[in-house]
């Protein structure tokens, strides 16, 4: 009889001292998260219909993402750098950089972009540059633009040729939200 209430005193020793530990926050519980927690986190984007009815594997990419592979994959003797994306609703971004011009002339651009899909491969189209707020004359800055968009589209397509090797699909639609990115795949 004493081992039983050993035991139970034993217990209730335990319980008393992991109650004590949640209270003082030294062990942590598993409640529901508080309004200030939820307010660090950003919030869900709604997806975008799918596009077509014969898509068979949709994936997001969060603009996170993008900017660190754009980071990873320029080149270093290049003459953009600092490149950071910032994406829209309606297949729209746009894309900040650092534009060396000549070995005086340095400017940061803000070049609006349009993504689309045109027979299994990425698109991305500059649709307008601007410089502080005013428009740049495209002869200015077109190569360094240029270069620019062929990496990007370069990069993009050597990683969707990966998919459409192991899986057979190939980028068939794309659409964005305000924080990512989402292609849609077909055989």
């Amino acid at each position: 009889m004493k081992v039983i209430i050993g035991i139970g005193i034993a217990i209730l020793a335990l319980l008393c001292v992991g109650g004590i530990a949640i209270g003082a926050g030294l062990v942590l519980s598993n409640q529901a998260p508080t309004a200030t927690d939820l307010q660090a986190m950003p919030p869900l984007q709604r997806l975008a219909a799918q596009a077509t009815g014969n898509d068979d594997m949709i994936v997001t990419i969060s603009e996170r993402y993008l900017n660190r592979k754009m980071t990873q994959g320029s080149p270093q003797d290049s003459q953009v750098s600092n490149v950071r994306l910032d994406l829209h609703a309606g297949n729209i971004a746009n894309v900040y950089a650092t534009v060396q011009i000549n070995a005086l002339l340095t400017v940061q651009p803000n070049a609006t972009v349009q993504f689309s899909v045109s027979n299994g491969r990425m698109q991305i189209k500059v649709q307008q540059v601007q410089v502080g707020g005013f428009g740049v004359p495209s002869n200015l800055v077109e190569r360094q633009i240029a270069e620019l968009q062929s990496n990007a589209e370069t990069q993009l397509n050597q990683q969707l040729a990966e998919v459409e090797k192991g899986a057979g699909l190939k980028p068939s639609a794309v659409s964005t939200t305000e924080n990512s990115l989402t292609l849609y795949f077909a055989p």
